[in-house]
C-alpha cells in the first residue's frame, strides 16, 4: 500500500508533535478530515491528543488563576489579623 504525500504528511506530523512538545498548541493546525489509511489514523489520533492537552492545560490555567487570586486574599487577611494584633 503507497500512501500518498508521504513526506509532507511526515513533516507536518511532526511538526505538530514538536509543537505539541513545546506547548505551543495554537501553532497546530487541526484538519477537518484526514485520509483515511493507516498514517491518516496516526494523523487523527494526534489531532485527537492535541485538543485533550489543550483542553485540560486551559482548564488548569484557568484553576491556576482561582487560585492565585485565593492566594492572594488569604495573604491580605492574613496582614490585616497580623495588623491587628500588634495593636
Amino acid at each position: 500500500m503507497q500512501i500518498e504525500d508521504l513526506d509532507q504528511r511526515l513533516e507536518r506530523l511532526t511538526a505538530a508533535l514538536a509543537h505539541l512538545l513545546a506547548g505551543e498548541f495554537d501553532a497546530i493546525p487541526i484538519t477537518p478530515s484526514v485520509v483515511d489509511d493507516l498514517l491518516g489514523r496516526v494523523e487523527q489520533t494526534v489531532q485527537h491528543l492535541v485538543m485533550d492537552i489543550k483542553t485540560v492545560t486551559l482548564a488548569n490555567r484557568d484553576k491556576e488563576a482561582v487560585l492565585l487570586l485565593q492566594q492572594q486574599h488569604l495573604e491580605q487577611q492574613v496582614r490585616e489579623l497580623a495588623a491587628r494584633a500588634e495593636t
